[in-house]
Order: structure tokens, then sequence, then C-alpha cells
């Protein structure tokens, strides 16, 4: 251990040496080592240089190597500050390495248990670093996150017909409940930008994967996505008391608290939860603090009072087929019965902006229940 420090004290770590692919091994492990040994676990200085220096790394890095990559994901989280920026830079320089790994990683070649664990690591390394608690390295994970999903989105090739090459683990790693379910957090506790962001990705996950979905459900995605609503929701009280305020100076029916863009993903994501698992639509059509009706309704006032817009005309259509959506539940139709009255007007109004080939005729039934269809079918929009 003594010659491990003396050869890393003589080593210039202010100007990391040019990098051959055998050498990223011991790269990795010597960077570790910074966080490990006991004559350097304390000293920052030396092991931010380290973090800088394993981004350089990052261009040789293959499947058997994202372990130790995860290992010191995980160590330069723990030394992120918040009371300093220059103490995080070389987190976010390996951070913004990372975000564009070698083609290795998505070729599917390394099929090995043990390589695929190591990618699922790594993967879970990446979302975590979003939820760190430090803005400065947060925000470069998400970043990371956001470049890697849609480098993975491309090398996916499960929508394809057969034959078809195989799925890597990088994708389906980015796509279990330890990635997720960092979403799924910003998404119910982020601020705006973080929301919008995490809703984006949750949505082309979830699009075209089971599994996904069930990791999102699992995290509390419904949940989330609820209280959003809701959120939105209640801007129609505060719009209606400001249209009798005079001065007040948000104009009646603005959205305030949120964007269309994280509203309309919002929708979209719980469209296609309900279309992946039956059972969560029948249980967001039941009565009940988990149900979506009392969150559509108030948000349906809402964009019924903003000014007409694309993105508004956007919004209306899919809260009207997400309607639809819990139609088809079991207890959908006694539900949407209860508040007819409510909704015969709201609806009466929204067809009349609705894009004609995404919703077609509605009628009312002798029950109060609105039967609602959609030309063309599929299960989301």
């Amino acid at each position: 251990s003594a010659n491990v420090h003396n050869a890393q004290s003589r080593h210039d770590w202010s100007m990391p040496a040019a990098v051959e692919a055998a050498d990223a091994e011991a790269i990795l492990r010597r960077c570790i080592s910074c966080f490990t040994h006991r004559h350097l676990k304390h000293d920052r200085e030396r092991q931010q240089a380290a973090l800088r220096e394993a981004a350089i790394a990052v261009p040789f890095l293959r499947p058997r190597l994202c372990g130790q990559m995860a290992e010191l994901l995980r160590l330069g989280r723990g030394i992120a500050r918040s009371d300093s920026s220059d103490g995080n830079k070389g987190m976010c320089a390996l951070l913004s390495a990372v975000a564009s790994p070698p083609a290795a990683l998505f070729t599917g070649a390394d099929t090995r248990h043990s390589a695929e664990a190591a990618i699922h690591a790594f993967a879970a390394s990446v979302a975590a670093a979003t939820r760190c608690g430090v803005s400065q390295v947060e925000e470069a994970a998400h970043a990371a996150l956001g470049k890697l999903m849609a480098q993975a989105r491309r090398h996916d090739h499960r929508a394809d017909p057969p034959p078809r090459l195989p799925t890597p683990a990088l994708v389906t790693a980015l796509e279990s409940e330890a990635v997720v379910a960092r979403l799924v957090e910003a998404l119910a506790c982020g601020f705006l930008q973080r929301k919008e962001f995490a809703c984006d990705q949750l949505v082309a996950l979830c699009r075209g994967s089971p599994a996904a979905c069930q990791a999102a459900l699992d995290s509390g995605a419904s949940t989330a996505v609820l209280a959003n609503l809701r959120a939105a929701g209640g801007e129609s009280n505060a719009s209606r008391d400001t249209a009798s305020n005079p001065e007040s100076k948000t104009a009646p029916g603005q959205l305030t608290m949120g964007s269309h863009r994280l509203l309309f993903g919002c929708v979209e994501l719980m469209s296609i939860l309900m279309c992946w698992a039956p059972d969560c639509r029948e249980a967001l059509a039941s009565g009940g603090n988990g149900s979506l009706l009392p969150s559509l309704l108030p948000l349906l006032r809402l964009v019924m009072q903003a000014a007409d817009s694309v993105e508004g005309r956007r919004l209306k259509n899919g809260l009207l087929l997400l309607l639809t959506q819990l139609s088809s539940a079991p207890s959908g139709p006694a539900a949407l019965a209860h508040d007819g009255h409510l909704l015969r007007l709201l609806m009466g109004s929204l067809l009349a902006t609705l894009t004609p080939h995404l919703v077609g005729p509605s009628t009312l039934g002798s029950g109060g229940a609105l039967r609602l269809c959609r030309c063309g079918g599929g299960g989301n929009f």
C-alpha cells in the first residue's frame, strides 16, 4: 500500500496522460483508490483530479468495466458539495463524459451475466446522481441521462421486423426500476424544468416497454401524475379569484403553476400506463383519493378558460381521450354518470374545438353517462 501511495504521489494529477484502451481499467482502479486508500480518502483535491482523469477513460469503457465506473460515480456523489462549485467540477466532468459512451456498450456483444449486472449498476449510478441534493451535479446528471436514453432509443431493435438485432443491455438497464424510480421522484417533487424532463423520458420509456411501465407504476408514477394534475386543476380556483380581483396580475385561465408541455406529458403518461395496466385504469376510475376524475374536471375548466392555441387544443384532446379510457373501465361509466351534468357542459364546449380525426361522435346516455368513441383505434395517442 505504501508503494501505491508513493506512485500516486508522484503522478501529475493536474494533467492527465493520454489513455490507451488497455490502460482504462488501471486508470479506474487508481481513481477509485483515491477514495478508499487510507492516505488519500480525505484528500478532496486529489479526488477531484481523479474524477477528471477517469473522464478520459470513458471512450475506452467496456461492459466489464461499467461496474468500476458505477462505483466511481457513487464515490463522486459522496464528495459533492452544495456550497462549492469548484468542488463539483470533477464529478460534472465525469458525468459529461459518460453521456457519450463508446458504441461497445450498445452493440450487445458482451452478454455475460456479470457484464449485464455491471451495465445495470452503471445506469443506476448515473440516475442516482440526479437526486444527490447538489444542484450543479444534478443538472449534469440529468443531461447525461437524457443523452444516454436518446442513444439507447436509437439502438433499440425490439420493434424491428425479424430477424432483428439483440437488445443491448444498456437499453434494458435504462428501463430498470432503479432508473425509472429516480425519474418518478423528479416528476413528483422537482421544479418545472426537471418535471418536464422526467415526464418526457418516462413517456419515451413506457411507450414501448411493459417492463418500464410496471417499474413506473411500482415507483408511484400514477400518484405523481395525479399530484401534477391536481396542482394545475387547482389553478381554476385561483383564476376565478383573479377575475373578481382587479389588482391581480394573472389573467383568468392562465396556467401559472405548470406548462402545457408538462400537463400534456402527464396526460399522455397516464394514458400509456392505463393501456398497459387495466388494473391501474380501474383504480383510477373508481372513487376515493386515488381517483383520476376529480383531478381532470378542474383542469378541464381551466383549459376551457384559456385562450385558444395549438397547445391548448392538444391538451383538450388529450384530456378527452383520457376520459374515454376511464369510461372503458368497469366502474368508469358509473363514475362519469355521477358528474354527468358537469361533463355535458364541458364536453359540449370542448367538442366544438377538438381535432376531428382524433375524436369521433359522442352521445349522452339516458343515465347521464358520457359515451365517447375514438376513430382509428389504438391504445394511446
